[in-house]
């Protein structure tokens, strides 16, 4: 085969919306928060370089197959492998490997590879003329699992099993996902907040006790069951919450406590299940690991924080500078608010809509400032 599969015009129209959305996203945040959060403003700038960074990406992915050789280009590295040199392939919905036998070349990883013109007849060709690694890696798994005893000694005994750890797994992710709904049920609820601080753990038991039919990721196309779609129901609800519903006086104070809380939950899902490490699922896998760890961490520490503490009250006055309303996934209410007690800047803080149209530009409201269950002060506002 001698043919070049270049990215294809409909995945380039839609990488230049997302490119040009992106920096919109990115100008609009950092004008609107040079004056109030200077720290948090160069987040709107990361955005902009990165909708630069999505339209030279673009346009550098290309594939050419030649009779002896294969070459994949992107922004980062073009990679060359002989076609002599290939052990087999792992063709995915979105990702196509092709391994090498010898560790003088590296392999080659195609993302999102149906955004290239011809993606199609790029994989039928892999599938036909080279060994296919993800049926190998399935029939071994299903070897494993048939052959393991801790599943049960006559072939019913393990059926039953297996098919508990597929119910349980299907439970689990179902009512993770019900947490999303639930989350516009139960907007202040303490009693809600401590199940879904408390989910993300039941998933660490049940690996644990699944006697390695369960896991929280596995590599695609194996006969394993995962957990990460109820994990990322509970972790969600707890981010937006934890974002939306409390102003810290004080981010210095937090980040320690949400590393220690991400570390803890890695270290427990790790050891629930030594044998399958980040390693082996992929690089994209350890990625969303990592986003779970440091969104579960910010939001255990901010909801233990703020839910749990029981501390009097400091109450201080504060004068309203300002308000607007904004409309990112419906309308939010923000007033801007003067120094008060040990606050020495102006603060924008969230209100209802009641509270938004009560307060007007001018008046005085009442700031709640509270210690923090963990030492982090954190405050309220209203009249």
């Amino acid at each position: 085969m001698n043919r070049e599969f270049p990215i294809s015009t409909g995945s380039k129209i839609s990488y230049f919306i997302v490119a040009l959305v992106t920096l919109v996203l990115g100008l609009f945040l950092w004008i609107a928060l040079l004056s109030r959060s200077p720290g948090f403003s160069v987040f709107g700038i990361f955005l902009a370089g990165l909708s630069i960074f999505i339209v030279i990406a673009t346009l550098k992915r290309k594939i050419v197959v030649y009779d002896d050789r294969i070459i994949h280009a992107n922004i980062f590295r073009t990679r060359e492998l002989p076609i002599a040199d290939i052990k087999g392939c792992r063709v995915g919905q979105k990702v196509i490997n092709i391994i090498p036998n010898t560790p003088s070349y590296s392999k080659i990883t195609i993302n999102n590879y149906i955004d290239f013109s011809g993606s199609g007849d790029l994989a039928k060709w892999l599938r036909e003329n080279f060994t296919d690694l993800n049926e190998i890696d399935y029939q071994a798994d299903l070897h494993s699992i048939q052959n393991d005893t801790r599943l049960g000694i006559t072939d019913a005994d393990k059926k039953n099993t297996i098919n508990k750890a597929r119910k349980t797994a299907i439970i689990y992710n179902v009512i993770g996902a019900v947490f999303i709904i639930l989350l516009f049920v139960f907007k202040k609820s303490p009693l809600f907040d401590a199940v879904l601080l408390v989910y993300p753990f039941i998933a660490v038991v049940i690996i644990f006790t699944s006697k390695g039919l369960i896991k929280l990721f596995a590599k695609p196309h194996t006969p394993y069951y995962t957990l990460w779609m109820g994990t990322f129901g509970a972790i969600i609800p707890m981010f937006i919450k934890s974002a939306a519903d409390y102003s810290i006086l004080e981010l210095n104070h937090l980040w320690l406590p949400c590393i220690i809380a991400a570390l803890a939950l890695g270290i427990f899902i790790q050891f629930s299940d030594p044998n399958n490490s980040a390693t082996s699922i992929g690089s994209s896998l350890i990625f969303v690991s990592l986003i779970i760890g440091c969104l579960y961490g910010f939001s255990f520490v901010i909801l233990s924080n703020c839910d749990f503490d029981h501390s009097p009250e400091k109450v201080f006055q504060a004068t309203i500078l300002d308000h607007n309303i904004t409309h990112g996934k419906g309308r939010h209410f923000h007033i801007l608010i003067s120094p008060w007690g040990p606050q020495s800047n102006t603060a924008n803080v969230d209100v209802s809509e009641t509270e938004y149209y009560q307060d007007t530009v001018g008046s005085t409201v009442n700031v709640y400032l509270k210690k923090g269950l963990l030492n982090i002060p954190w405050y309220t506002v209203s009249k």
